[in-house]
């Protein structure tokens, strides 16, 4: 069943104008984002040829305190400075939203960790008969049996048979992005497998769930190995987080549905943290109105690979008129990380950007759940309704076929019928993964993790984590 929310009026662009430099607490904050440079230029010039004299008002940038880990410390502090100089400014009492955003976002999407009692994810968890998986087995043999070089880019429902199994997954998708967003499946083992077979057992479950497989880097992978890559590369300095043994903070990928299949556990750690998105917005929405306009207003500068000639600004938070708001971001791309330092001409955040991605991560873990997977296990959900991270690691090395080693698969998925709407700000990067774009006429699936090239390890600022 849809959510039960009142569709908000169409939603109008929030862009900051010439009333943003005019004084308060806004002023202030939004004097070192690149638009407020744009206007205090304007403006200087103005002063400089009204009076012949030097410049307007006095706005220094100071980049905040503010790492790719979540500090409680520095979210308190600077949740305690934010609220002196709001209450000075008399702008504490202001409790707008912008439009198209929802006072409520209601709904099944709209559960809390909180809430859901000594049962947790049992309450989104599907057990795998032996009748389910002797029928994912047939269909295995099925592929494999088809004339030709069948290959995991070419499994389908047509494909892979499901009778019995493929009409619960179809009621899945439906869950995914109309329910709760989440599920997990229990009951495979992989290690009846080869890796080659795990692949097209992956594809074929996630085939029930969308028609269109993403392509997830501009290197034409279609198929994410999620390990420390250390393994490979030794311990290299770039080594992007995504291949590391560290922790990740609350964030999003670049897809509607995001599919994991653990193939092993680490020794220790690599929970995987989820949280639902309705739930940070709703009590942000009640708390902290200006915050939904700070992460709405499209101000918040990516950084990039190579630095551009001018810095492009996007939002991180969109409306969305019949499901409600939704997140998108890579907390990286914004605070940088120990391996990735941002780029020295990235513009700097306000303390206001600061305190709100850092209460996204708050939030998160305020209302999230931290989701112990096993061996087996399918974690499916709607990577639009929640927000994701792990916790960090450690592997014991593999002797002779001996140790522990986490290694989780990825897809990315999405259902052309029951797809959220995708808003203007995100339509470039929805193509390039599920468009017909260059990257995907790159496509590749590596089977094992030692098919992972160094460029999509080393040395690339990735969009998502």
């Amino acid at each position: 069943m849809a959510p039960a929310l009142v569709v908000p009026h169409p939603p109008a662009p929030i862009n900051p104008d010439e009333a943003a430099l005019n004084g308060g607490l806004r002023a202030h904050f939004f004097a070192d984002t690149r638009d407020g440079q744009t206007l205090r230029s304007a403006r200087e010039k103005e002063a400089k040829e009204a009076n012949g004299s030097g410049s307007g008002a006095d706005y220094t940038s100071v980049r905040p305190k503010l790492t790719f880990q979540f500090s409680l410390a520095d979210y308190q502090a600077r949740s305690a400075r934010v609220a002196l100089a709001r209450a000075e400014a008399g702008e504490d009492k202001d409790t707008s939203l912008p439009d198209g955003f929802p006072q409520e976002i209601t709904g099944p999407r709209a559960w809390s960790g909180q809430d859901l009692g000594p049962e947790g994810l049992a309450r989104f968890t599907i057990q795998l008969s032996e009748a389910d998986v002797a029928e994912l087995e047939a269909a295995l043999a099925h592929f494999k049996g088809l004339p030709g070089d069948n290959q995991p880019e070419h499994v389908s429902v047509e494909l892979f048979p499901l009778p019995a199994l493929g009409p619960r997954l179809v009621e899945i998708s439906r869950e995914l992005a109309l329910g709760a967003g989440i599920t997990v499946l229990k009951g495979l083992e992989p290690r009846r497998y080869s890796a080659w077979e795990n692949v097209v057992l992956f594809a074929g479950v996630t085939a029930y769930l969308g028609d269109r497989r993403g392509c997830q880097d501009r290197y034409g992978n279609m198929l994410t190995h999620l390990v420390d890559m250390g393994f490979k590369y030794g311990c290299a300095s770039k080594l992007n987080p995504t291949f590391t043994p560290n922790a990740l903070p609350y964030h999003n990928d670049v897809c509607d549905i995001l599919c994991l299949y653990v193939q092993d556990t680490a020794h220790n750690g690599g929970e995987s943290i989820l949280s639902p998105a309705a739930a940070v917005y709703n009590e942000m929405a009640a708390t902290r109105p200006d915050v939904i306009h700070t992460l709405a207003a499209k101000t918040w500068v990516y950084d990039k690979d190579k630095e551009p000639t001018t810095w492009p600004t996007r939002s991180l938070l969109f409306p969305e008129p019949t499901h409600g708001p939704f997140f998108c971001f890579s907390r990286q791309k914004v605070t940088g990380s120990d391996n990735y330092p941002l780029s020295p001409s990235v513009p700097p955040m306000t303390e206001a950007q600061a305190e709100a991605i850092d209460m996204i991560h708050y939030l998160g873990e305020k209302h999230g759940l931290t989701v112990k997977l096993e061996r087996g296990d399918m974690l499916l959900y709607n990577n639009l309704a929640l927000l994701h991270g792990r916790n960090g690691f450690t592997d014991v090395p593999t002797v002779e076929g001996e140790g522990q080693k986490r290694h989780v698969l990825r897809l990315w998925m999405r259902n052309s019928e029951l797809a959220w709407k995708t808003p203007p700000g995100l339509e470039r990067d929805w193509f390039l993964v599920y468009g017909d774009s260059e990257r995907r006429a790159k496509a590749h699936w590596g089977i094992r993790p030692e098919d992972t090239d160094k460029d999509r390890v080393i040395g690339h600022k990735l969009t998502c984590s």
